[in-house]
């Protein structure tokens, strides 16, 4: 494919590489996700081989035809402002389906339907602002670091959404919300409350490792069963935790 020839040929730009893989008919959702959530040695490696790969595979239908410009350093769409908008919107189009692929808000129960439209909106959100990132001239760090910071947040909340509607699709159980109210608490006290937040996630999790390893080794059936019921409950303790601190850092 010529656009990814492209990119390999000019400056590797992890933005621009996220999203040639997301206009991809081979673009896998939980790839994507993981990409999403920014550059870093393992992310930039798992973008270059599957670039790699869609590049000496034939694709199966025509991409949209993508140009890569290097001054400014920006992915465009060939034509004018109204193709490149138009292109934008496929894209977008095209990463929507595949991160809403296999559940549908008609499935999910009522309490559910909320998150799944919160998460379609943040999704929109964050190609959007990556677009503008990818528009800002090289030299505007400012202002690229305080979108960065309002993707991650967004990002964030997303992710936690689609822990709930996943956890629904695997195992037909809603995951419970935190109880806790911290509306009344001080910025003090909410960095208090966050940290030990933070520091029970640690601890659970490495309780939750323990038993995976555990699980792996036991052979009877009913010590199985207490095993994967413990850690789903590690687990769905972890998410309130989780959910509580992404309430925290809106308000701190």
């Amino acid at each position: 494919m010529k656009v990814i020839e492209e990119w390999f040929n000019g400056n590797l730009d992890y933005h621009q590489g996220v999203m040639i893989y997301a206009s991809l008919d081979s673009c896998n959702p939980r790839t994507l996700r993981q990409l999403q959530k920014g550059k870093n040695s393992r992310n930039m490696s798992v973008l270059v081989s599957s670039l790699r790969k869609a590049k000496s595979n034939k694709p199966k239908k025509k991409s949209t035809p993508l140009k890569i410009v290097q001054k400014p350093k920006v992915l465009v769409v060939k034509g004018d402002a109204v193709s490149e908008e138009i292109g934008r919107r496929v894209i977008a189009q095209k990463s929507a389906e595949k991160e809403y692929e296999g559940i549908r808000m008609g499935d999910l129960p009522e309490e559910l339907r909320p998150k799944f439209s919160r998460a379609r909106s943040l999704f929109y959100e964050m190609i959007e602002l990556k677009f503008v990132l990818n528009d800002i001239d090289s030299t505007d760090r400012e202002e690229a670091l305080r979108i960065i910071l309002e993707i991650e947040k967004r990002d964030e909340e997303r992710d936690l959404l689609w822990e709930a509607l996943n956890h629904w699709k695997k195992f037909k159980k809603i995951l419970p919300e935190p109880e806790e109210e911290i509306d009344k608490l001080d910025p003090g006290k909410l960095y208090v409350k966050k940290r030990n937040l933070t520091s029970s996630i640690t601890k659970i999790s490495q309780r939750i490792k323990e038993k995976e390893e555990a699980l792996e080794k036991e052979t009877d059936g009913h010590k199985r069963l207490l095993l994967k019921s413990a850690i789903n409950r590690s687990n769905e303790t972890i998410h309130k935790h989780r959910v509580l601190i992404n309430k925290i850092n809106q308000r701190l």
